[in-house]
Order: C-alpha cells, then sequence, then structure tokens
C-alpha cells in the first residue's frame, strides 16, 4: 500500500489552507434556511520544486457534470464538466495560455520557460494534484461499494434514463453495477437524470498519463505536461483499484501516475450522513488572484436555460474564452473551427487510440463553434 507520506499531508494543508483563504462566500458549501448541510469534493494543482517547497497552482470544487444534450446548442459557451479536479487542470490550462501570450508579448513567463523554439514547463517542477476523495469511476469502485454510495435501478426507484446508442458499445452509467471492473464509466448522478456522457475522472486522468494535461490548443505550442503525484486521503485509497484504473494503458511517453496518501484532514465540507451535494463549483488560482462561481457550466447567475450563455456570463475556462485568447496567434491562422483545431492536434489521434483501447468509450457531441 502506498505509505502516509510527509509531503502528501504538507500538500492536502496547503491545498485546504488557500481554500480556506479564498474571500468568497458563494462558491463554498452551505447550510440550508432547511437545516441541511452541504457537501462538495475540494481539489488542488499544485508544484512542488527539487526543495519540496510547494505552490498551489489552481484549486477548484464540484461535483456536477451537464447532460450531453447541453452540447448541442453550446457553442463553446459552456463548461461541461465541473468535478473538482476537471476544473483545477482546466484552470491550469487557463494559466498556461496566460503564459504563451506572455511570450509573444516579450513578458516574463510564470509557469513555462522557452528553449529553443519551444515551450516547455519550467525544469525541477513536479505536480501533484491533490483530491479530497479518490477520484470517481475506476479507482474508486471499492470505497463507494464499501460505503453503498452507488444507485442501482430498482422497481421502487425512478426509472433509469437511456442514452439512445446506435452502436454496440455498452455505456457504464456512474456507479451502477459494482461487478464491472476496468471498464470506462461516466460521470455519477441520479438513476432518473439525464444522460452525461462525460467519462469518469478516473477515466480521464488515466489517459492524462499518456496524454499529458495541456488541452488541444496548449498541446500545439507547449510540450506535454504530466502529472506527477496523485494525492488522495489514507483512509479511503485502495491500492486494487489504483493499480487496476492506471494500469489500463500503456504508458510510453507520459509518466506512470504515483498515489501519495495524507493521514491529516482538516477540509471541512466532506460528506456526511444526510448532507447534499452543493449545486455549484468554485474555482481559483491563488498566486493569479483569481476566483470564478460556476452554476450549469455558466459563471453564476449567467446561467439560461436550454441556450448558451451570454459571453459575459460564461467562465474563463470555457472553450470559447481559450480560443479567443489565442485567435491571433500565427499557428492557428490555418483552422476555421474549434474542432478544427482539436482534430488536428497530434493530442487527439493519440488520445482516440488510447480511447479504443480502453473500450467502451463513446464519444461525447462536438462542442464546437467557428473562429
Amino acid at each position: 500500500m502506498a505509505p502516509s507520506h510527509g509531503l502528501a499531508n504538507e500538500i492536502a494543508a496547503a491545498v485546504t489552507s488557500a481554500f480556506d483563504h479564498i474571500n468568497s462566500t458563494a462558491g463554498k458549501p452551505r447550510v440550508r434556511d432547511n437545516g441541511v448541510r452541504e457537501w462538495t469534493v475540494l481539489a488542488g494543482l499544485v508544484s512542488v520544486d527539487e526543495k519540496e517547497n510547494i505552490e498551489v497552482i489552481s484549486l477548484a470544487t464540484g461535483v456536477k457534470a451537464l447532460p450531453d444534450q447541453v452540447r448541442k446548442y453550446s457553442n463553446g459557451w459552456v463548461v461541461h464538466d465541473m468535478h473538482a479536479e476537471i476544473l483545477c487542470l482546466r484552470m491550469f490550462n487557463y494559466l498556461v495560455l496566460k503564459d504563451v501570450v506572455r511570450d509573444r508579448g516579450g513578458e516574463d513567463l510564470v509557469f513555462l520557460e522557452r528553449e529553443n523554439s519551444k515551450l516547455k514547463l519550467k525544469r525541477k517542477i513536479k505536480l501533484a494534484l491533490f483530491i479530497s476523495e479518490p477520484p470517481c469511476g475506476d479507482a474508486s469502485m471499492s470505497y463507494v461499494a464499501q460505503g453503498r454510495e452507488a444507485w442501482e435501478e430498482r422497481p421502487e426507484e425512478p426509472a433509469a434514463k437511456k442514452q439512445k446508442n446506435e452502436s454496440s458499445i455498452t455505456i457504464n452509467r456512474g456507479r451502477a453495477g459494482f461487478d464491472k471492473l476496468g471498464v470506462v464509466r461516466t460521470k455519477p448522478g441520479r438513476a432518473d437524470s439525464n444522460v452525461t456522457l462525460s467519462k469518469s475522472c478516473s477515466d480521464k486522468l488515466c489517459l492524462r498519463q499518456e496524454v499529458g494535461i495541456l488541452n488541444s490548443i496548449n498541446s500545439f505550442l507547449v510540450d506535454p505536461v504530466y502529472l506527477d503525484y496523485l494525492v488522495l486521503p489514507k483512509e479511503k485509497f485502495r491500492e486494487d483499484d489504483f493499480e487496476r484504473c492506471f494500469g489500463r494503458i500503456e504508458i510510453e511517453k507520459g509518466k506512470k501516475l504515483v498515489p501519495l496518501v495524507y493521514d491529516k484532514d482538516s477540509y471541512k465540507f466532506h460528506k456526511s450522513p444526510g448532507s447534499v451535494p452543493s449545486p455549484v463549483s468554485l474555482v481559483s488560482s491563488p498566486a493569479s488572484s483569481i476566483v470564478q462561481v460556476l452554476s450549469n457550466g455558466a459563471k453564476y447567475g449567467g446561467f439560461v436555460k436550454n441556450k448558451p450563455p451570454k459571453p459575459s456570463g460564461s467562465s474563463i475556462l470555457c472553450n470559447q474564452n481559450m480560443a479567443r485568447m489565442i485567435k491571433q496567434h500565427p499557428e492557428f491562422q490555418q483552422f476555421n473551427s474549434y474542432l478544427d483545431i482539436k482534430q488536428a492536434s497530434e493530442r487527439h489521434h493519440l488520445k482516440a487510440s488510447l480511447e479504443a483501447a480502453l473500450g467502451d468509450w463513446i464519444p461525447t457531441t462536438p462542442d464546437n463553434f467557428l473562429l
């Protein structure tokens, strides 16, 4: 089993402290008027240098993902996956993209350095992703089975909604079917909720061991960046789950995730009996003084039912905003749409081959728009 690690406790303390110091109550779990307490997952991406100095790069909370049908009209203005660890990585990509823009203007870089004609993550920095819960999906199946947190379709419960699927690929919804291990799963949700095809955090992090954590836009301009560590609570860590989940792909150019477990935990918003999930997410970059609250994939208050939010109501992390930040870069003048960028990248082809190797990976509806 992964040993309790002093570094893991230091990372957990740094992330939790940074979260506690965010001067915003709007995005944090609260006690509702009826006395019910909210909970959520906290994630934090940190850098660790050769002396084990820790810097918190990005923070996020969240347990929500939007139905796939939203992608048919979102037009790049909606953030679809609001699970904490995925939002953390989106914020990192936003910060990397700001460095790319700085580089074009001849300004000092924060996270990157230029080596000849390539930008890359600064040397002697390792990246660790802290999560207050094991990532949803295959890496947490034993834990949630023990806690009986899954939903199953039973006669007395609302019927699970079925996703129309013209292929023969099986959709393993959320936490249903504990007997299935080592399979691709969608994000958890109520059995009667509209189906999301957003893959579990376990599956996404598994692929990122080889693909890296940069998005399609950044991968054109920056050498691949990989996570070194996944920092998880000792009492909820299951070594068999971790090794099975993250051993599903063959790593050639990337990095195999190393688990670090912490046993000192001061996070105040864990799930508890009778508590309910917070409906919003909070994303932050402490060093950049960025704080944003998301609800239904838009800035808090910016959600519009069955339509994309107005630009003023969209998150800085949405695909439209990322594309607009880099639109004038010479590397992207050849593309007409966001989907053109994605499909032209080496990252896209590598990711597609890994998805095929994992099996049961049904693509989400493209979130496309003209540049």
